[in-house]
């Protein structure tokens, strides 16, 4: 009896035995975590080279592309009209007024097919003042260089009681809500409609590789994106109605980043995809131009024998007329508009009609 008892006691593993045993389960594992993170790691590494090969290539096949339509555009322009007029007026009768704001970089050239397109449909359309090297002015340069071109814009508008929109492309869209600001807050004319085209409205993730000062403005979670953020709740609480668009695919401003980030009371914000691949260009392409030019006719009311009897369709024309009347008719839903372009609540306390 007293050698089973024995026995049984050599069988009960001692305190070091486990002890050891724990050690080793740990050693083995923190082995594994460590081969698991170093792979998860390395698989990072690779995608973040093969989203900054896919940022490259697109950005420069893009770039390159929209460069090469626009010389184009140019010689096409220089050829036939000369140079490019501040202001594109219509040869009937004026239905709104359009601010066209450039991108970075970009010059008044390259939008002339724009502008044209806007023209042929009754806009009167001004060309922001930039200097020779294209739009690279920060916020207060871009204000302060076309202060006499707003000037004229509200004494036109005042006049002949036409609406105001603003329309501009990637870092122009942030102007044009600096702009109608500003229109609002020296002359008192507020604007119809602000409309944004792949615009870096929450910032661009690729702003700290610009070479001029305007792009800090553009860094995410910067001062600027702040402020510009703030300048478009500001146009909305005064009755500014928003539009943005985003691409297909974006490069430099992913579509989160293309529209206003949902507030506390504020609806949500939505940009509408172009049929677009690529971050320039837009105003080369006729599918895009046709979107965004059918949506500000149809916002404007301008009537359907007037707005397409011009229209540059592309391959499905009834569908793009379909997806304008939807478009505007959301934006009159959220502003309380009925079909009359009458304004049935305003702030819940003006009612008054849309020149």
């Amino acid at each position: 009896m007293r050698g089973a008892c024995v026995g049984k006691a050599h069988n009960v593993p001692s305190r070091s035995n486990v002890m050891r045993k724990i050690f080793g389960w740990a050693t083995v594992s923190v082995r594994w975590f460590s081969k698991a993170f170093s792979v998860t790691r390395t698989a990072f590494r690779l995608l973040e080279l093969l989203d900054m090969t896919i940022l490259i290539v697109t950005y420069m096949t893009a770039r390159m592309l929209a460069y090469f339509l626009a010389t184009v555009q140019h010689l096409w322009w220089k050829f036939r009209r000369g140079a490019v007029p501040q202001v594109h007026t219509p040869s009937g009768e004026p239905q709104g007024i359009v601010f066209l704001t450039p991108g970075y970089t970009q010059q008044s050239i390259e939008l002339v097919w724009m502008a044209e397109r806007l023209r042929r449909r009754g806009m009167i359309v001004f060309h922001a003042d930039i200097s020779h090297n294209g739009n690279v002015h920060t916020q207060a340069e871009i204000l302060e260089r076309n202060r006499q071109i707003l000037a004229d814009i509200a004494r036109l508008s005042r006049q002949s009681e036409l609406p105001v929109v603003f329309l501009g492309m990637s870092m122009g869209g942030c102007h044009s809500a600096w702009l109608a600001k500003d229109l609002y807050v020296r002359h008192r004319i507020k604007a119809a409609l602000v409309v944004t085209v792949q615009s870096p409205i929450n910032g661009s993730r690729v702003a700290t590789f610009g070479e001029y000062p305007c792009v800090q403005e553009l860094i995410p979670g910067s001062r600027g994106v702040e402020e510009t953020s703030q300048c478009f709740h500001y146009l909305e609480h005064i009755g500014v109605s928003l539009k943005f668009f985003s691409a297909l695919y974006d490069e430099v401003v992913r579509r989160r980043d293309s529209r206003l980030r949902r507030r506390r009371g504020s609806p949500v914000y939505w940009s509408e995809s172009l049929p677009q691949i690529g971050h320039w260009g837009a105003y080369q392409n006729p599918w895009a131009m046709s979107i965004i030019a059918g949506f500000i006719s149809h916002f404007l009311d301008i009537p359907d024998k007037e707005a397409l009897s011009a229209f540059d369709s592309g391959c499905f024309p009834q569908l793009e007329k379909q997806t304008y009347r939807d478009s505007v008719q959301s934006i009159r839903s959220a502003k309380g508009l009925d079909d009359t372009g009458m304004y049935v609540a305003v702030k819940g306390d003006v009612s008054e009609s849309r020149s």
